[in-house]
């Protein structure tokens, strides 16, 4: 699967791994993301069954607060593991594009303009990075869309 991921979105074995990692805590923010659902749906069952006592008060109260933190922790992991993750896989790229272009031999250069060379390499890693977060966000934007038709087709009778 890392050699696949490495060789579709041209990325290192590191980035490959920091790849399958940002879908990973994707997945879990987006369950930790459901809690507060959970914990509002249990509300309103005690509510309409007119259960809510001091007891249960302080359990939503605690509970509400560890949810909030777990969001905020998964969050910030999310946030490391793909953004970042991002910017250090693009610097391992670019290092190794001018590591191959250090190697070529100089009458290559006499041959070609340094500044439209150097140019439309920057501007392909810059596309790679641009391609990659652009498809992080449309995957997210179809799961959201399919999770509410599926939620409005359940709706309806």
């Amino acid at each position: 699967m890392i050699e696949k991921l490495q060789h579709k979105y041209a990325l290192s074995r590191q980035g490959a791994a920091d790849m399958i990692k940002a879908c990973a805590s994707v997945t879990v923010t987006n369950i930790v993301l459901m809690l507060p659902a959970g914990i509002l749906y249990t509300l309103i069952s005690d509510l309409l069954k007119n259960r809510l006592g001091r007891d249960r008060i302080s359990f939503y109260a605690v509970g509400s607060a560890i949810i909030l933190l777990l969001i905020a922790v998964a969050n910030f992991m999310q946030y490391n593991a793909t953004f970042l993750t991002t910017y250090r896989e693009s610097g391992v790229r670019r290092t190794a594009i001018a590591e191959k272009l250090r190697k070529l031999p100089l009458s290559y250069f006499g041959k070609k303009n340094i500044a439209d060379l150097t140019t439309n390499i920057m501007s392909d890693c810059a596309q790679i990075e641009t391609a990659w977060n652009k498809h992080r966000r449309e995957r997210k934007r179809t799961f959201r869309r399919r999770e509410a038709e599926d939620l409005n087709s359940k709706s309806l009778p």
